[in-house]
């Protein structure tokens, strides 16, 4: 196997290499104070907005207030703390970026630690082509992170840790409910539901703790859900190209919940071992598809999930290119309702969305594939072979 010091060293410089990659890429941003040309730089980035206006703006508290940023409160948090510096405007992104490349840094560390019979696994992820396009946009890498140090946890059977990470990462950003899901699906099949549901119960306890500054504020504990169809949702091209509006949301997301517990109900039933990362690649999948938007941030999630997923490169960049494609045309499409008059009409930018779907619908079956049928998912093969040579140097 792989030495365990070239392993680290691969991960720390595909890390170190992606985070530099952004960070060119952000440069124009900075020289124009992401003001300028914002979406053909590929510029937006909702961490220029939050330190751009109230209550950040003026190093007031995120929690309570007529203008309270729409970020959950372990993120609204540390932005809070990086505002109250003497930074100033752009020093303060810059901040926020190093901060989200070290949880990317932690998230690489993590996947060494648990794919160490699959060393490179973790620069794969590292190297995942949709990082750059999206690590900037949002604050969404720290749910992800806390999310895949419960996921671990879980699997090492550390219960606490598990519980405390999957609260904090439901502190971090809402999507994360999925993962309690697997671990109750998980606990299922192993007759441990009662262990899940104590995980899931510490998980809600520890999100209502980080919110208490938000409750004691007198804000809402619940972020502001919004139901008008956004960019990229099935429903928002319909609206866009019929200028119907007459199905609801609100249907189309029960109907994504119903999708995924039926999922849970199938993956309970089968009859094979399976990886819980793949049911989680499916879940995130069908339940971005049900949303009311598919923001570019939320794909953040998938720049994590499908190398943990699939590990094989090719497939890894096969689904990248897409994705990528997306994004920017998510940004194009919004520089053609600009007064520049630039970027892509209302039906290329459908074409682009449909690309989406589909591309969400051939993760969503992979993955499902992979958990039906045995002897193909190369990351259970490789760890079989790898108990085999620890079992014949024991004996």
């Amino acid at each position: 196997m792989l030495p365990r010091r070239v392993a680290v060293q691969a991960t720390v410089a595909a890390t170190s290499l992606m985070a530099t990659f952004a960070f060119v890429m952000h440069w124009p941003c900075r020289n124009s104070g992401y003001t300028d040309n914002r979406f053909t730089s590929l510029c937006y980035s909702d961490l220029a907005a939050m330190f751009a206006n109230p209550p950040l703006v003026n190093g007031d508290s995120p929690f309570g207030g007529q203008v309270p940023p729409e970020l959950a409160p372990v993120p609204a948090f540390i932005m809070w703390l990086i505002s109250q510096g003497p930074f100033g405007f752009l020093n303060n992104v810059v901040m926020m970026q190093l901060v989200i490349a070290a949880f990317v840094m932690w998230l690489a560390i993590m996947v060494l630690k648990h794919r160490y019979w699959r060393p490179l696994d973790a620069a794969l992820m590292a190297l995942m082509p949709l990082w750059p396009f999206v690590i900037w946009v949002s604050v969404d890498v720290l749910a992800v992170a806390f999310a895949a140090a419960a996921f671990f946890a879980w699997h090492r059977n550390r219960l606490v840790p598990a519980a405390v990470f999957a609260g904090l990462a439901l502190a971090s950003g809402a999507w994360t409910w999925v993962f309690l899901l697997a671990f109750i699906v998980e606990a299922a099949r192993q007759e441990r539901i009662r262990i899940a549901l104590a995980v899931t119960a510490g998980a809600l306890a520890t999100a209502l703790v980080c919110n208490l500054p938000r409750l004691l504020a007198g804000d809402s504990i619940l972020q502001n859900w919004k139901w008008k169809a956004g960019e990229g949702s099935p429903l928002y091209i319909y609206t866009q190209l019929t200028a119907q509006t007459s199905v609801s949301n609100i249907v189309v997301t029960l109907a994504g919940l119903s999708i995924i517990i039926a999922m849970a109900r199938w993956a309970i039933a089968t009859p094979f071992d399976f990886r819980l990362e793949l049911f989680v690649t499916a879940v995130v999948a069908v339940q971005m598809l049900t949303m009311p938007t598919i923001a570019p941030q939320s794909l953040t999630h998938l720049a994590f999930l499908i190398p943990l997923a699939f590990s094989r490169r090719s497939t890894v960049i096969a689904f990248s290119i897409p994705l990528i494609v997306y994004v920017v045309g998510v940004w194009m499409h919004f520089e053609s309702k600009t007064p520049n008059g630039k970027g892509i009409n209302d039906y290329l930018y459908g074409v682009l969305s449909i690309l989406l779907w589909a591309t969400l619908v051939a993760i969503a079956r992979k993955a499902i594939n992979l958990i039906r049928i045995q002897g193909t998912d190369e990351v259970a093969q490789s760890y079989a072979q790898y108990l085999l040579k620890v079992n014949h140097g024991e004996n």
